[in-house]
């Protein structure tokens, strides 16, 4: 049993240090750490050290001409995702990895070759965190294929789910496609719908449209859906019909 709990501690303890930043500097020391500034001439790296038989952080410069190589973790995951709007109206998204009274950090920023940005608070208009949840719940009226029922939403992306519903004698499947990057607001929504079984069985449709989700609160859908099988109801005859539902997000 120890030698298990000690093989365990070694690779919980060896992946940490993969997942690590490294600067190898000329001399042949390593610094591993966090990244946190990154530019032509030096890189910034907090990482661990003894102070007063303490170990604490501290943040570490070096300079381009003292250093040898530096290995970044691919697989960084640190960090609150954030849509970032400056003074001037452009919009940075990223992970905010450091912050301080004048400066905040951040990495990972879509649509750039930067690794990491500084940015000067007085240069920032506002900071909106992008909420990274797994699944969402939306249960009312005409949802899940039903008169009433519920639909789960399983977050591929942030700005995309995957729902799939039921209810009283229906079920459905689909996409919400949203306009925003943080799972809310106006979006479309494309969904197979299975309406009643056995006996009660009325009819399957394809529906395409608009949705508005908050977060949590109010959802509505709105659009046009193509009857493409009819049961014991035909729909007044008609292949193309309306589809809506309204509900509520937890």
């Amino acid at each position: 049993m120890k030698n298990i709990v000690t093989l365990f501690l070694t690779i919980v303890c060896g992946i940490s240090l993969l997942a690590q930043d490294k600067i190898i500097l000329k001399t042949g020391e390593t610094i591993n750490g966090r990244i946190i500034q990154k530019s032509d001439s030096l890189i910034v790296i907090k990482t661990k050290r003894v102070i007063n038989s303490e170990n604490v952080d501290v943040e570490l410069v070096f300079y381009n001409t003292r250093i040898k190589q530096v290995l970044q973790a691919s697989n960084r995951k640190d960090g609150d995702k954030v849509n970032i709007k400056l003074v001037g109206g452009k919009n940075i998204y990223g992970r905010l990895i450091d912050e301080n009274l004048d400066d905040i950090v951040i990495v990972g920023i879509r649509g750039s070759d930067i690794d990491t940005l500084i940015l000067k608070k007085r240069q920032i208009e506002n900071i909106k965190f992008i909420r990274t949840r797994a699944a969402f719940v939306d249960i009312g009226f005409l949802r899940g294929g039903a008169l009433i029922g519920a639909e789960l939403e399983l977050v591929i992306n942030q700005k995309m789910t995957l729902f799939l519903g039921s209810g009283y004698k229906g079920y459905s499947g689909g996409l919400n496609i949203y306009f925003n990057d943080d799972l809310s607001g106006f979006g479309l929504k494309s969904a197979y719908v299975h309406q009643g079984f056995g006996n009660s069985y009325a009819g399957s449709l394809f529906t395409n449209g608009f949705t508005y989700k908050s977060d949590p609160g109010l959802t509505l859908d709105l659009g046009i859906a193509y009857v493409s099988d009819t049961g014991n109801y035909n729909y007044g005859g008609r292949k193309i019909i309306l589809s809506y539902g309204i509900g509520l997000r937890f």
